[in-house]
This record gives C-alpha cells, structure tokens and sequence, in this order.
C-alpha cells in the first residue's frame, strides 16, 4: 500500500474509533488488521474505499455509512426538485398527522421546512388536538430540518442530544421553533394556536 493510501485508510479507522457508537466493543486491532489486509495493494485512496465500507458493515452499529466525494457531493447537493416535502393530513378523533420523509442536507432544507410549518399551521388551524410525527420513512441525512419542520410542536427549550460513545452529550436546543443554531437561516416557527389542546373526549 502507498503512504498516501494508508494515510487516508488509518484516517478513515481513526474517525471510526472515536466516534462509533459501539466502540467500547469492537476488537480494534482486529477490524484494523482486516482494513489492512483487504486493502493490500491500493495506491490511491479511492482503492481503500472497499476495505472501510467492509469495516463499518463490521462494526454493526446500524448507523455509520461512508460517501464517496462523488456520492457525497450529489447527496448533499440534491437538486430541488429531488426534495421530497413533508405533508400531512387531520386523522379522526381531530389528531395531527405530520409525514417527513428524509432530507439530505441543511443545505437544500428551506424548502423543506417551509413546507412542513405550512401544513403544522394549517391542521392546527382545524384544531388538532395531538399528533402523529412519520419518522418510518426517513433513513436519515440532515437532522436540523426536521426539527425545525416541527419546531412549534415540540416546543422551546431542550428536546433531544446526540449521546457520544464516550457519554458526553451534545443538547438540542430549541428557541422560538428553530433550532439555535438555525435561528438566522429559517428563522421561527409560527406559534401553535392550540399548543397544549385538550384530547377530545
């Protein structure tokens, strides 16, 4: 293998056990071994790519996946009229029901969430009275879209964390609908007319 090559293997493993969630059970020397030996020849990056995508399916962890630059850069820069938007519709007993498929990138979001706060603002106008958010669909990608998609639902403060293998935790926070740190890009969610309604009887 080319220094360039392992450089860019060993970099690839490093990420992997520093932020794998299951990392605390992996054989590391044996997953590295293996990374190694099946990359055995290659002299440039791109030839190592078979041997990282075998190592994530190793860790099975349900989670980590590896892009290419090319697919990376086509899945983070999906043309708009690639975007499947969330839409929704009042189920009986008066509930919510919000579907939201998965979006690639912050990046190509806007639409995105303007379209999700649209149909929030409209059922609750009919009354919802609870609601049902569709996570069944969306496999992942961006996360920070569909937070702010249901922003005025879940309400201000705290509402969830990513929980790093090594425990510490990284809180999401909302503030007027919107992710914090998407404060200035989507700006707020409208308030809920009705943000806590009775449950019909």
């Amino acid at each position: 293998m080319t220094p360039k090559a392992g450089a860019y293997l060993n970099s690839a493993l490093d990420i992997m056990e520093a932020n794998s969630l299951v990392a605390a059970d992996v054989n590391w020397p044996k997953v590295r071994r293996g990374a190694v030996g099946r990359a055995r020849g290659a002299r440039t990056p791109a030839e190592t790519y078979p041997a990282i995508r075998d190592a994530l399916r190793e860790l099975d962890d349900h989670h980590s996946t590896f892009r290419d630059p090319e697919e990376a850069s086509a899945e983070l820069n999906a043309p708009p009229e690639d975007l499947i938007l969330p839409e929704g519709r009042l189920l009986p007993g008066a509930v919510g029901y919000l579907l939201l498929p998965p979006v690639p990138s912050d990046g190509v979001a806007a639409p995105y969430v303007r379209s999700a706060r649209s149909t929030v603002r409209s059922l609750d106008g009919r009354g919802a009275c609870g609601w049902v958010i569709d996570l069944r669909g969306n496999h992942g990608g961006d996360m920070w879209g569909p937070l702010a998609a249901v922003g005025a639902v879940l309400g201000d403060g705290t509402v969830g964390a990513a929980v790093y293998a090594d425990g510490k935790k990284d809180p999401w926070v909302m503030e007027r609908g919107t992710p914090r740190q998407y404060a200035a890009k989507w700006g707020p969610a409208e308030p809920l007319a009705r943000p806590a309604p009775p449950w019909p009887s």
